[in-house]
């Protein structure tokens, strides 16, 4: 829509107030083939926020895991500065190409 106002054509905005479905965070059952998708999904929702403190990643992080990787980081006191720790550790284990490439390898070969 133009609006007129003394000799100058500007535009009013208009906005549309849409209720987006909620986003459930993903889980993580030690599925390595799932792991890029789960880590990218949990950085983009949780760890990339600037509105969650580090103690609320960290609670998100446990409360997304079940299985090995949540025994990894069952036993790290929940705290703003072990968050950081707790996700590496996970990275370190998880982030592992060789073992990507031979879970795949594996399913091929079935």
């Amino acid at each position: 829509m133009f609006i007129r106002k003394a000799n100058t054509l500007t535009t009013a905005a208009t906005e549309t107030h849409v209720r987006l479905p909620k986003i459930e965070l993903p889980k993580y059952d030690d599925d390595i083939k799932v792991w890029p998708n789960f880590k990218d999904l949990f950085c983009t929702l949780v760890h990339n926020s600037k509105t969650i403190s580090t103690i609320q990643k960290f609670m998100f992080l446990k409360s997304s895991l079940n299985g090995h990787a949540l025994s990894m980081i069952q036993s790290i006191p929940v705290t703003g500065s072990n968050y950081q720790s707790a996700r590496q550790s996970l990275i370190d284990r998880y982030d592992n190409l060789q073992i990507l490439v031979s879970s795949h390898l594996k399913i091929i070969c079935q």
